[in-house]
């Protein structure tokens, strides 16, 4: 089928988008009537903008009566369109300045996982200066690797922010990017076949529901998930100007496909999504060709980043929603988690206001433009509906990869929205506008600033302070997690003191290496149980764990003083005498464990220190040792993992799953351990997309 390519929108004045537009307004009287239990949220309907909203949806609703048989007239004029354009853009703007104030550029935000994803980006590029994509985190679980952190990291994406700006400065640059990235793709793509006047009501409505990130992921501190749809957004502005035989078209497909990878790897996944619909809306057989090639070109470009992940399935838990997985799949669960996933479309009053929620809204509207709408607006309607249609496999037993695609709804439903709008919404002037006031007031946006703090030891100088000169190789510094920690199901770790997940910043702040997770909630390294989390040890309550059991795994990790908050955990250690409380604080207690191996490097005979730590390696200093004495030193034992002493290979193994090897040399000696940097896979990788990029600019055209 060509593709539409007429200067405007051409008007349609059928009785089915007027049907359409009735169920819509119909089922949003209903969430409106049914949704008070969402009134304590900022940015709800039946909050400050009830009234706003509820005019809103009187006028829109009064208009679409008075008009139901008059035949639909002329299109919006450009100036209409503009207004539309100016005025979501300006809500844009009010909702990212008023989250990130400018003054606090210069500081790190310090709400839920804010502080979390900075510093893993920033640990991220340091990797980078290394020579390495991924490393080695010494800091937390006893050490890990950070493959690990998949898609926690957005050290790729924002590195040249970062690099120009700074830390702090260029993070908020960076984010400030990927939101304006989303409104501006969507008007170059639908100006490109639809005209100025259809693009600009795309990208002020487009603005206007990216906003909504503010009430969601850009308020606790997922913008890996923001990142990721702005880089699908990219990819079909791309797609679609390959089609048009833009040779510039396919380069940037693979390109930004690439980034979607590196910023949130589900992301990919739905990106994929899209490409399916999009090629089935235009029935486009070479469009399909395009796609494979540039989806394959973005993998091998990403293979740095989830080579471990290939190579080493072994040391990942691919799905992070459980502590531990059940033995086999739980088809039954699975079934029942997609029940309720369809169940509650048919229940308006559980649809809170965000962007989930007006796509549940104007379903019929999104569906009627999927149906008769060939412009590129009736592609963003079917791409809305494949999303919708994955989102009902939103389940614990697929991952995290089966929900995530709810936030790429802002680059999808805008555009399908404003395509109905601009192309046949009846009732003229007052009824396109009156429908883009219902959606612009339903779409939540806190306007509410995110804390920030100069750094961690603002939040707390005396707990920093104690960390800081604590003794032992680790300390382990209870978990604040929003997750439940404990497997029984009849238990639940306590809840948390603190409304932020501070731990990623403390190694640099007090230089000590911690027993406890870099995050919130389960990671994805096999080592995540190395934690203490809310009275919850090791996917059990602390108080179900002997204390013999316990202090040997505290001895063997080298620990000696230990901080917890809780109350389960203040009674275990306060009813033992082999812990001694040395500090107290109101939410905070300090023991030493009396019978502690605080040695980081255990020796049989001489003594070891670590030394010189990096990302990709570090230094076992001995002194004193016997040929062949066993070695343990106590960080985690990884397959990437070499060592090599005056240029000799030594050999390591796995002790404990900790790294082990027997001392090289008598006396003193420096055994140097090597993270396998891949240098070579890096440069492949480049070179692979770049000889993919050039096949795909020879791909242009439908």
């Amino acid at each position: 089928m060509p593709i539409h390519s007429s200067p405007e929108v051409q008007p349609d004045s059928g009785r089915g988008a007027r049907l359409a537009l009735a169920v819509g307004l119909a089922v949003a009287w209903v969430n409106l009537v049914s949704t008070g239990r969402w009134a304590g949220e900022p940015g709800a309907l039946h909050g400050g903008r009830l009234w706003p909203y509820a005019i809103a949806l009187s006028v829109a609703t009064l208009v679409a009566i008075l008009t139901w048989r008059r035949a639909r007239g002329s299109g919006p004029s450009t100036t209409e369109a503009r207004g539309v354009a100016v005025a979501g853009a300006m809500m844009l703007a009010a909702a990212f300045v008023t989250t990130f104030p400018p003054s606090t550029w210069d500081q790190v935000p310090f709400y839920d996982d804010w502080p979390g994803l900075l510093q893993l980006t920033l640990n991220g590029i340091d990797t980078l200066k290394h020579g390495a994509v991924v490393g080695w985190q010494w800091a937390f679980l006893g050490g890990y690797h950070t493959s690990a952190d998949l898609s926690q990291s957005l050290a790729i994406p924002a590195w040249l922010p970062i690099a120009l700006a700074g830390p702090t400065v260029g993070f908020h640059a960076f984010l400030a990017l990927i939101v304006i990235a989303i409104p501006l793709t969507v008007w170059l793509d639908i100006r490109a076949s639809d005209g100025a006047t259809a693009a600009s009501y795309a990208a002020g409505l487009s603005a206007v529901v990216t906003g909504g990130y503010f009430a969601t992921v850009m308020h606790s501190g997922m913008a890996n998930s923001t990142a990721g749809a702005a880089a699908v957004a990219v990819v079909l502005m791309a797609s679609h100007a390959a089609r048009r035989g833009r040779r510039w078209g396919g380069p940037l497909m693979a390109l930004a496909l690439t980034l979607t990878l590196y910023s949130h790897a589900a992301f990919y996944a739905y990106a994929t999504v899209c490409l399916a619909a999009e090629a089935l809306f235009y029935r486009d057989g070479r469009g399909v060709v395009r796609s494979v090639i540039a989806l394959a070109v973005a993998f091998l470009a990403a293979l740095p980043l989830h080579w471990e992940l290939v190579r080493y399935p072994a040391w990942f838990v691919a799905n992070n929603l459980y502590f531990e997985a059940p033995a086999s799949f739980d088809w039954t669960g699975l079934l029942r988690q997609i029940w309720w996933a369809t169940e509650i479309l048919g229940l308006p009053g559980r649809w809170f206001n965000d962007y989930g929620g007006l796509t549940n809204v104007l379903l019929a509207v999104i569906a009627w433009m999927a149906w008769r709408d060939r412009t590129r607006a009736g592609f963003y309607a079917w791409a809305t509906l494949a999303i919708v249609l994955t989102l009902r496999l939103n389940s614990p037993q697929l991952g995290l990869i089966a929900g995530r695609q709810l936030h790429l709804l802002p680059v999808l439903v805008a555009p399908a929205l404003a395509g109905f709008i601009a192309g046949h919404a009846p009732g003229g002037v007052p009824g396109r506008l009156g429908i883009a006031a219902v959606i612009a007031l339903f779409v939540a946006v806190p306007y509410q600033p995110v804390p920030h703090l100069p750094d961690v030891r603002v939040f707390n100088p005396a707990l920093v302070d104690r960390v800081q000169h604590a003794g032992g190789h680790l300390v382990l510094l209870e978990n604040n997690p929003h997750w439940d920690m404990i497997g029984d199901p009849e238990v639940r770790t306590e809840p948390s003191r603190f409304n932020v997940h501070y731990e990623s910043l403390l190694p640099s702040a007090t230089g000590k290496l911690f027993y406890g997770q870099p995050q919130d909630g389960y990671h994805r390294s096999v080592f995540r149980g190395h934690s203490l989390a809310g009275g919850g040890f090791r996917g059990r309550a602390i108080a179900t764990v002997p204390h013999e059991a316990f202090a040997a795994e505290m001895r063997r990790w080298g620990v000696q003083r230990l901080f917890v908050w809780s109350d389960a955990s203040r009674r275990y250690f306060g009813s033992h005498p082999g812990f001694a409380l040395r500090w107290e604080q109101a939410d905070w207690q300090e023991y030493e464990m009396l019978a502690a191996d605080p040695r980081s490097v255990v020796t049989a005979s001489g003594t070891g220190v670590l030394d010189e730590l990096t990302p990709v390696g570090g230094h076992v200093v001995l002194h004193g040792v016997a040929r062949g004495t066993p070695v343990v030193v106590r960080t985690h034992f990884h397959p990437a993992w070499s060592a090599t002493s005056n240029g000799q290979p030594v050999a390591l193994r796995s002790e404990g799953s900790q790294i082990a090897f027997a001392a090289p040399a008598d006396g003193d000696v420096v055994v140097q351990l090597s993270y396998d940097r891949r240098r070579w896979l890096t440069i492949s990788s480049i070179v692979m997309l770049l000889v993919g990029m050039a096949i795909l600019s020879r791909q242009a055209g439908a």
